[in-house]
């Protein structure tokens, strides 16, 4: 119906369109409102950033079936509303949020400024739309979420077997037991920095290969140069984490080795474990995403489905 619309009525349609849009883009953290998110994440427990990175990710679905059942192609005058500002904001959170993983102090807001950066490039595949870009992001969507919830596992992990330099990048004494999370966080790094042979580097390799030739430029330029930020952050926080040690003093508190947490252990090996089986299932799930974008391209069938379904109240 809002391709119906009268026009005296467009503008405050479109004003109450962009509120509603607004407070979406608050919640995926998309530039300039994403302020909140680095501090926020990393302050929070482990368990709820990493619950956090992957609710994130509402927020772009509830933009991306925003943009596709109210302003697709057969919405009127409000087709295509506030797909070219959401395409170059993200173009613009993508470069800022790499340099903040580049600048970051601390591991666990290194991390949060990988969860923008998930975001904004999904903010790129949505606002995009055609269905190899919207495929590439259809698959790109659960890889950067469950990665990100493992890196704050890791974190955490970190973190307590540092003592009271915790998850800064500074050099400090050897941290003991550091090879379990130097792998994970290895592992972490590859997938999220967007490296072959992981899944990350498939779902980027195939949203530039489908890029339209009239944003090939900024869209690959933003792409690879915070790619390029991303490891450099990490191979920095890498190096001084787990492979820098300072001169030897005798006077120095050791760091102790904190106890194991099993469980915390175990769910960010499993998240890992998810990105690598997307990596060996590559091949059904794009089939899988492929079909998902063509049938989001045509609302028409969905809502028809909708209109055709009787609803029930269920008695309690």
């Amino acid at each position: 119906r809002i391709a119906e619309v009268p026009p005296a009525q467009l503008t405050l349609v479109k004003a109450t369109m962009g509120l509603l849009l607004l407070v979406f883009c608050a919640k995926a953290a998309l530039m300039p409102l994403y302020l909140w998110l680095p501090e926020a994440y990393s302050r929070a427990p482990a368990a709820v950033a990493a619950l956090f990175a992957i609710m994130t990710k509402v927020g772009l679905y509830s933009v991306l079936r925003i943009q596709m059942l109210w302003f697709g192609d057969d919405a009127g005058a409000m087709a295509g509303y506030g797909r070219d500002w959401l395409l170059w904001a993200g173009v613009a959170t993508l470069v800022l949020g790499g340099l903040g993983a580049l600048a970051a102090t601390r591991l666990r807001v290194l991390i949060s400024y990988l969860v923008i950066v998930s975001a904004a490039t999904l903010f790129i595949a949505f606002s995009v739309g055609t269905p190899r870009v919207l495929s590439a992001g259809l698959y790109y969507l659960p890889h950067s979420s469950f990665v990100a919830a493992a890196l704050f596992l890791i974190a955490d992990l970190i973190r307590r077997r540092r003592g009271g330099a915790s998850d800064r990048k500074e050099v400090v004494a050897p941290m003991p037991g550091k090879e379990t999370p130097a792998v994970l966080f290895l592992i972490g790094a590859v997938s999220v920095a967007g490296l072959p042979p992981l899944s990350g580097f498939l779902a980027k390799a195939a949203l530039l290969a489908g890029m339209p030739a009239q944003y090939t430029a900024p869209v690959w330029t933003a792409v690879l140069v915070s790619s390029l930020l991303v490891i450099m952050g990490l191979t920095r926080g890498g190096i001084r984490l787990f492979w820098r040690v300072p001169p030897v003093d005798p006077e120095a508190p050791k760091p102790r080795k904190a106890r194991l947490r099993r469980v915390e252990l175990y769910a960010a090996c499993l998240l890992l474990a998810y990105g690598i089986g997307m990596t060996l299932a590559a091949a059904p799930l794009m089939r899988y995403t492929d079909a998902t974008a063509a049938q989001l391209l045509q609302p028409s069938e969905y809502v028809q489905q909708l209109r055709a379904t009787t609803p029930e109240i269920r008695q309690p």
